[in-house]
């Protein structure tokens, strides 16, 4: 549709148009028709074609419609299940590749030296960085909200020692190293919710490689610094721990330390590999 406006106070008495585009310009065929009364504007209608609308700018009537999401839609007084509902954690790590290894091949010119400076092969290690690994031994962490209940502290003793053993519950079965992390790597794991703590773990050095590691339960706190020396005598692996681990309990302040005993795994060449957890364990 097209306007045609005569404007008001013009010398000439001289209208617009406008159009749909709405670009104004005179409209000189306008003067003739005037009837000299230039204190009102007259307002002039033509029909003209419509224009096409590409298809780009129409609208379906679907894209017209609303969308509200679900969980806007259902009832707000309902409980949310995605709230109260919990993470499904896995129970086990996947299997371990059945590839034969000729470990004589790469392992008989490092008899001797340490296991950091010694090349393994990536199917010799686990899918676990060591910050994971030294995490699972809290996995019978129940042992120490149980001591933290304990008045008596010769009970008390009981379930920490309880505690400092059941971290070798899984070198059992489990013989695969662990993958070195780099130099300031970090992981975070927040059990909070359903077992009461949560803790990081971060690689403090890379040569030799250290790491630390700083845990809060609700009635403990634990924390350690853990590196080790390494003795490969061909037959064997041994493992030296070295570094301190720390227990303190918030309602009595007790305050316990003890270091790890030596990891052996055998049958490094020939044979089924097997660990051994030897030596003494002192807790103070």
């Amino acid at each position: 549709r097209e306007l045609t406006v005569a404007l008001p106070h013009s010398p000439s008495d001289m209208m617009h148009r406008r159009t749909d585009s709405m670009e104004s310009y005179p409209d000189v065929s306008s003067e003739s028709e005037s009837d000299g009364s230039s204190n009102e504007a007259r307002v002039y209608t033509t029909k003209t074609s419509p224009k096409k609308v590409s298809k780009e700018h129409q609208r379906t009537a679907s894209q017209d419609k609303i969308r509200v999401p679900k969980s806007i839609s259902s009832d707000s007084h309902g409980s949310d299940s995605s709230l109260t509902s919990r993470r499904k954690r896995r129970k086990r790590i996947a299997d371990k590749p059945n590839i034969s290894l000729n470990l004589w091949s790469f392992m008989k010119n490092a008899i001797g030296k340490e296991l950091s400076k010694i090349p393994m092969p990536v199917n010799f290690n686990e899918p676990l960085s060591m910050l994971q690994r030294i995490m699972e031994e809290m996995e019978y962490s129940e042992l120490l909200d149980q001591a933290a209940k304990c008045s008596d502290s010769a009970e008390q003793m009981v379930w920490v020692a309880a505690f400092t053993v059941s971290a070798y519950a899984t070198t059992l079965f489990r013989v695969g190293k662990p993958f070195n992390p780099l130099l300031g790597e970090t992981f975070e794991f927040d059990r909070m919710e359903d077992l009461g703590w949560k803790g990081i773990s971060e690689q403090v050095s890379h040569h030799p490689p250290m790491l630390a590691m700083h845990i809060d339960g609700r009635e403990w706190t634990t924390w350690q610094e853990f590196t080790m020396t390494t003795k490969f005598r061909g037959r064997y692996l041994q493992i030296i721990p070295m570094g301190i681990a720390h227990l303190k309990f918030h309602k009595s302040g007790h305050h316990y330390t003890w270091r790890k005993v030596t990891t052996t795994v055998n049958n490094i060449i020939v044979g089924k590999l097997w660990v051994d957890n030897h030596g003494e364990m002192d807790i103070t």
